[in-house]
């Protein structure tokens, strides 16, 4: 996997810019938002055309440093991989998304884990529904002539939702893309 050096700050942060297909997962995302996602808050242009996200936020605009709330309730991420000087950005995203729903439990917060491996150093991640998904999930990446590139999945990815109101409706409609908890 290749990695972009991008500065933030007085933090360096690399970002492994891998988007979400267009697949069965993603497909599963959009019945479950009923095919309204409000706000992806680490994303870019071409991610988007994807996504198709009322509202989004690039790298440059800064998620962690913006307000979830007032763009709608129905929030996907597949936030960028990496690290933040030796913090994971699994962790740094997960506290954000975290720290937004306790500031407005309005919001229905769906996060692609690039791997299941981040549930081990995120163990609040646990008091949340999960989807283990059966299949990897090949990501989409380009290269910087807008070519897509060939996707070897390594990780086993799992989904997690962080929300009040819709646990069994999670559980119903991503229980036939894996185990469900």
């Amino acid at each position: 996997m290749t990695t972009t050096l991008t500065r933030h700050g007085d933090t360096t942060q690399y970002f492994s810019d891998w988007h979400t297909p267009n697949d069965v997962v993603l497909r599963s995302i959009k019945e479950f938002y009923n095919n309204e996602i409000n706000l992806d808050p680490a994303s870019d242009e071409r991610a988007n055309r994807t996504i198709q996200a009322q509202h989004y936020f690039t790298k440059e605009d800064n998620g962690l440093e913006k307000s979830w709330s007032g763009y709608g309730n129905h929030i996907f991420l597949n936030y960028p991989g990496g690290k933040t000087g030796s913090i994971s950005n699994s962790t740094t995203w997960f506290n954000k998304a975290f720290n937004e729903f306790n500031i407005n439990p309005d919001l229905n917060i769906i996060i692609l884990l690039f791997s299941v491996e981040h549930i081990c150093i995120n163990p609040g991640m646990l008091e949340h529904s999960i989807c283990f998904l059966r299949n990897r999930i090949k990501f989409s990446k380009y290269d910087e002539f807008g070519n897509l590139l060939p996707s070897k999945p390594t990780h086993s990815n799992s989904l997690l939702y962080i929300g009040n109101d819709y646990n069994k409706r999670f559980k119903d409609i991503f229980s036939n893309l894996g185990g469900c908890i």
